[in-house]
């Protein structure tokens, strides 16, 4: 009766069992297909795919970063030495022992040959001028700091160690004072129709005033350097 309507086991399968604890670990894969590893390698992929873009942008941001660092090193905010009330020197330059700044209207270097060819000049007629049967004028760099300013800068008292500008600061397109640390200062305007003739002049001033030379020979040096102020070479 009931015996012979069961149905009889049959043999168990081989590798049944294995297929089915690898679906209960990996659901969705048998042992031929394997359709979710295929979907993790598409996703790995992917990720893999992106690695060098991210690597590239990461080398732009950082190469970006370095080229700032770098210009920020080569080009320090400038720091003036000089004070001088309402003027904004906003370049300079070191040329040997002359300190030369200006408020931006003039190039330092420009100002700084400027200012080196004429005392090249001045020595050059000292040299081809005897004076009364005395022997030749060596004329030394007498000025420590060179300065291109506005014209109404020759007039303010900061620019002066005493606070006294000269009676002809509003005339004159140059000047010459005693700076911080007693050091021989010349200011030239920084107006190009005039600054040539204000160095010249300018020079032959700080020449009379800073050169160390016996009283005997003052009045000598004094017509000298008046020459050459006039002069047209």
């Amino acid at each position: 009766g009931l015996a012979a309507l069961r149905s009889p086991a049959g043999p168990a399968r081989p590798g049944a069992s294995t297929v089915a604890l690898a679906d209960e670990l990996e659901p969705g894969t048998t042992g031929g297909g394997r359709p979710g590893a295929r979907r993790r390698e598409r996703r790995g992929g992917g990720r893999g795919r992106l690695v060098p873009w991210l690597a590239v942008a990461l080398a732009v941001l950082v190469g970006g970063a370095a080229a700032a660092v770098l210009v920020t090193k080569r080009t320090p905010r400038f720091r003036s030495t000089v004070a001088i009330q309402g003027v904004a020197f906003t370049r300079g330059i070191t040329a040997g022992e002359l300190r030369v700044e200006t408020d931006g209207a003039v190039d330092p270097d420009e100002l700084a040959r400027l200012y080196t060819t004429t005392l090249d000049a001045l020595r050059a007629y000292a040299r081809s001028e005897r004076g009364s049967g005395g022997p030749r004028f060596d004329i030394a760099d007498p000025v420590d700091v060179l300065l291109a300013v506005p014209a109404d800068a020759l007039c303010e008292p900061t620019a002066y160690f005493d606070h006294q500008a000269p009676s002809n600061c509003a005339t004159a397109g140059w000047a010459t004072a005693i700076g911080a640390r007693g050091t021989h200062r010349l200011m030239v305007v920084s107006d190009r129709a005039q600054l040539g003739d204000a160095v010249r002049r300018g020079l032959a001033q700080a020449v009379r005033e800073f050169s160390p030379v016996p009283d005997e020979r003052l009045h000598e040096l004094q017509d000298l350097t008046a020459r050459f102020a006039e002069s047209a070479n």
